[in-house]
């Protein structure tokens, strides 16, 4: 049989499902190597529709610039107990993959849980890698667990 050419689309969503496997085993390491050196993580170019969370200045939401950077976002989650974290489904358009995850954490400082319902949005290059991560969805309650 000839060899059936992978599409964009199937290989951008295998990309990023394979770097929130990648999350789950905590192997930061193999996330930010599926990043672009210069990736823009949770980079807003107007800070008015930018996330409560990150104008409340919490690290998760943070802006990252680079892939060594964009780390600091993953080593900022593990400071956090996971309680739950469930991707409810992973689309992809060419190079722009979706997806929506829920889950919650537990505040290592106070003990306060936060959940979150959020969409994911990243722009992949002509490699497969992420150029841009924006984080979509109500961060209210993620602000409400971090105030003393």
């Amino acid at each position: 049989f000839p060899k059936m050419a992978v599409s964009t689309t199937d290989r951008n969503l295998a990309n990023v499902g394979a770097l929130y496997a990648a999350f789950g085993r905590g192997d930061f390491d193999a996330i930010v190597a599926g990043f672009t050196n210069d990736v823009a993580w949770n980079h807003w170019p107007d800070q008015a529709v930018a996330p409560a969370a990150q104008r409340a200045g919490i690290a998760m939401f943070a802006e990252y610039r680079g892939a060594q950077d964009a780390k600091n976002f993953f080593l900022a989650v593990a400071q956090h107990k996971t309680v739950s974290f469930e991707i409810k489904s992973l689309t992809a358009t060419g190079n722009r993959v979706i997806a929506h995850v829920v889950g919650s954490n537990e505040n290592s400082a106070n003990g306060k849980l936060f959940r979150h319902d959020q969409l994911h949005y990243m722009e992949l290059d002509e490699d497969g890698k992420i150029t841009l991560f924006r984080h979509y969805g109500d961060s209210e309650d993620i602000v409400s667990a971090f105030k003393a």
